[in-house]
């Protein structure tokens, strides 16, 4: 498996950069610290959003979890943070019936 990784991910993400070159999928970050309590809400969204979206799409499932923040009333310091490294509309394991127990491993 090939890995291409831009330049202006390596400058300015090198930990998400480090998962992508490693098989990574999608990674999902912040731009800055965040609270730990941010973090509690917009994460478990995302995540429940991705296990109802039938596409398995984790960047529908992102989008979705932004908008629920925005129509919460959240200011953008909670949600704009979150930023997607890698391919997020790249069909996951999940989507094609795989549990993590039925996936492959991956050697480096």
């Amino acid at each position: 498996m090939s890995t291409t990784i831009n330049l202006k991910t390596r400058l300015y993400a090198p930990l998400p950069a480090a998962f992508l070159a490693r098989g990574a999928r999608t990674v999902l970050a912040t731009g800055w610290k965040l609270a730990d309590d941010y973090a509690a809400t917009f994460v478990p969204a995302l995540v429940a959003h991705y296990w109802r979206n039938t596409a398995r799409d984790v960047a529908v499932a992102y989008a979705t979890a932004q908008r629920d923040a925005i129509a919460q009333g959240k200011a953008p310091y909670h949600w704009a943070t979150w930023m997607l490294f890698g391919d997020p509309a790249r069909q996951s394991t999940h989507a094609r019936g795989e549990t993590p127990a039925e996936q492959p491993r991956r050697t480096p």
